[in-house]
Protein backbone atom coordinates (compact mmCIF):
# COMPACT_ATOMS: atom_id res chain seq x y z
CA UNK A 1 0.00 0.00 0.00
CA UNK A 2 2.94 2.31 0.56
CA UNK A 3 3.82 2.12 -3.15
CA UNK A 4 0.21 2.80 -4.17
CA UNK A 5 -0.02 5.76 -1.80
CA UNK A 6 3.30 7.22 -2.96
CA UNK A 7 2.82 6.64 -6.68
CA UNK A 8 -0.94 6.96 -7.14
CA UNK A 9 -2.24 8.77 -4.06
CA UNK A 10 -4.96 8.42 -1.47
CA UNK A 11 -7.78 8.49 -4.02
CA UNK A 12 -6.63 5.22 -5.58
CA UNK A 13 -6.40 3.61 -2.14
CA UNK A 14 -9.97 4.76 -1.46
CA UNK A 15 -11.08 3.19 -4.75
CA UNK A 16 -9.31 -0.05 -3.85
CA UNK A 17 -10.96 -0.10 -0.42
CA UNK A 18 -14.37 0.31 -2.01
CA UNK A 19 -13.64 -2.42 -4.58
CA UNK A 20 -12.12 -4.95 -2.17
CA UNK A 21 -14.07 -4.24 1.02
CA UNK A 22 -10.80 -4.44 2.99
CA UNK A 23 -9.35 -1.79 5.30
CA UNK A 24 -6.19 -1.36 3.24
CA UNK A 25 -5.05 1.70 5.20
CA UNK A 26 -4.34 -0.57 8.17
CA UNK A 27 -1.93 -2.72 6.14
CA UNK A 28 1.72 -2.50 7.15
CA UNK A 29 4.93 -4.47 6.79
CA UNK A 30 3.88 -6.84 9.56
CA UNK A 31 0.38 -7.47 8.17
CA UNK A 32 -0.16 -11.09 7.15
CA UNK A 33 -1.33 -11.70 3.61
CA UNK A 34 -4.97 -12.71 3.46
CA UNK A 35 -5.55 -14.77 0.29
CA UNK A 36 -9.17 -13.58 0.10
CA UNK A 37 -8.13 -9.93 0.11
CA UNK A 38 -5.29 -10.53 -2.35
CA UNK A 39 -7.69 -12.35 -4.70
CA UNK A 40 -9.72 -9.12 -4.91
CA UNK A 41 -6.81 -6.68 -4.68
CA UNK A 42 -4.61 -7.83 -7.58
CA UNK A 43 -7.38 -7.77 -10.24
CA UNK A 44 -8.42 -4.30 -9.04
CA UNK A 45 -4.83 -3.08 -9.27
CA UNK A 46 -4.45 -4.62 -12.72
CA UNK A 47 -7.39 -2.58 -13.97
CA UNK A 48 -6.09 0.68 -12.46
CA UNK A 49 -2.39 0.54 -13.28
CA UNK A 50 -0.49 0.77 -16.54
CA UNK A 51 1.98 -1.96 -17.45
CA UNK A 52 5.02 0.08 -16.30
CA UNK A 53 3.24 0.87 -13.01
CA UNK A 54 2.45 -2.82 -12.44
CA UNK A 55 6.07 -3.73 -13.10
CA UNK A 56 7.24 -1.04 -10.66
CA UNK A 57 4.79 -2.29 -8.04
CA UNK A 58 5.92 -5.90 -8.45
CA UNK A 59 9.55 -4.80 -8.16
CA UNK A 60 8.73 -2.95 -4.92
CA UNK A 61 6.95 -6.05 -3.57
CA UNK A 62 9.94 -8.24 -4.39
CA UNK A 63 12.33 -5.84 -2.65
CA UNK A 64 10.33 -5.59 0.57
Amino acid sequence: MRWVDTEKGAFVISRLISQTGADLRSFGLETRDDPRVLARLWPALDSMLTLPERESLLQAVRES
